[in-house]
């Protein structure tokens, strides 16, 4: 087994075809994710900066990451394969907004969040961005990756919302994703996931391993999956 049925067999959910995916998540990033506009909330920080200083094509974010981290091209343009997160003071709470994002399409990304890392995130529909836990765009027909230990908490508010999500789009693009914390999702008549993995016309891999506890809540009216 390959690709996208081989991911979601990882988790349990084999038989779920790749359009049906793709037509829950319809806010998600299939569906025009605005990461690619650069809009930074509140005090976001940003990939390049001090907090978050690149070298040798690796940004490690530190410290007080309270409002999330950035990492899009419109923020940082050069070379950026790596986005590293440890050693952090405390969770990372955005207000109504993702924890972790970057839309990338000059290069491979993967983000790497360490064991000891506290997510918790709420979708606020006044805001543009979604809520994911962490989300990794990558276009261009190159590959994306999130590596992660962090405990995730989000809660959807009734609206569509993953833990992780990655999405390629092209070519022979190929996802990857290691989970090993906690992921728990929580929405109201919506669509909701712990992982997700987006492929949009890439005919490249998808592998998922997952060893964390996942949790997906989303009321009577609502899809979870794991």
């Amino acid at each position: 087994m390959r690709g996208f049925e081989r991911g979601l067999a990882e988790l349990g959910l084999a038989g779920v075809s790749r359009c049906n995916l793709l037509r829950g998540a319809s806010a998600l990033a299939v569906a025009g994710f605005v990461l690619a506009a650069g809009t930074v909330q509140a005090q976001q920080v940003l990939v390049g900066t001090v907090e978050c200083p690149v070298v040798a094509e690796e940004a490690v974010c530190t410290g007080d990451l309270l409002d999330g981290v950035i990492g899009d091209q419109t923020i940082f343009a050069g070379a950026l394969s790596t986005i590293t997160i440890r050693d952090v003071t405390g969770p990372i709470e955005p207000a109504g907004i993702y924890g972790i994002g970057a839309d990338r399409s000059n290069g491979s990304l993967t983000i790497n969040v360490a064991d000891d890392v506290v997510i918790n995130t709420y979708d606020d529909p006044a805001i543009a961005n979604p809520a994911q836990g962490i989300i990794a765009i990558v276009r261009s027909g190159f590959d994306a990756a999130v590596d992660s230990g962090a405990a995730i908490t989000v809660d959807g508010r009734g609206q569509p919302v993953a833990g992780i999500e990655v999405a390629v789009f092209s070519d022979a693009s190929n996802i990857g994703i290691v989970n090993r914390g906690s992921v728990t999702v929580s929405t109201t008549d919506q669509f909701g996931a712990a992982l997700v993995a987006q492929a949009g016309t890439s005919s490249g891999n998808i592998d998922i391993t997952n060893s964390g506890a996942l949790d997906v809540t989303t009321g009577p009216g609502g899809r979870a999956m794991g």
